[in-house]
């Protein structure tokens, strides 16, 4: 048998055995697997790291909301990932939702640091989780993105648009990250 991490049996082959036992005949049908996929991309089954967008944008600990929020903003992406000043470690995610607080507040972004207002010890996912596992996390957690290690390395963000593209079928898992959660007090 192949050594595969992801193996899946086909069921779909029956055959007919037919037993004799004495003067009686039983006929069984038994289930006997046809062929097995170690090729997740032929099984269904689809990883974090088939789905997520590579390249990542950070911004450092000590920068200012409006530095991330340019870089936000000539990516055309909703957050940026906060790292050390080695941009080794990862101390939190910078979204917007954290920056419309600050407008709600009415504080002003430009010398206040990412620091301040972005969201600690953001929930990690592993690239080689599914996309259902990622969807579950982002449902439990109320987030709509997560960071994705490799071996404690960065490499990626999968988002909640990235699952629903990759399987339309997981919306209704995603759900309950568009549920109003209680606000941060």
């Amino acid at each position: 048998m192949p050594n595969c991490s992801n193996l899946v049996w086909d069921f779909s082959f029956l055959n007919l055995f037919n037993i004799q036992l004495g003067q009686s005949k039983i006929s069984i049908y038994l289930e006997i697997p046809l062929f097995f996929i170690c090729d997740r991309e032929l099984s269904g089954i689809l990883l974090v790291r088939d789905v997520m967008s590579k390249s990542v944008k950070t911004v450092e600990i000590d920068a200012t909301v409006k530095d991330a929020v340019q870089k936000m903003n000539r990516f055309n992406i909703g957050s940026v990932i906060v790292t050390d000043s080695d941009r080794k470690k990862i101390l939190g995610i910078l979204t917007e939702r954290d920056i419309l607080r600050l407008v709600e507040e009415d504080i002003a972004p430009l010398e206040i640091k990412v620091k301040e207002v972005m969201s600690h010890q953001p929930c990690t996912v592993d690239a080689s989780s599914t996309i259902e596992e990622a969807a579950e996390l982002m449902a439990k957690r109320h987030v709509k993105r997560l960071p994705v290690l490799e071996e404690d390395k960065l490499v990626g963000v999968i988002t909640s648009s990235d699952i629903i593209r990759a399987n339309p079928l997981l919306i209704k898992a995603l759900m309950d990250t568009l549920k109003p959660r209680p606000p941060k007090v």
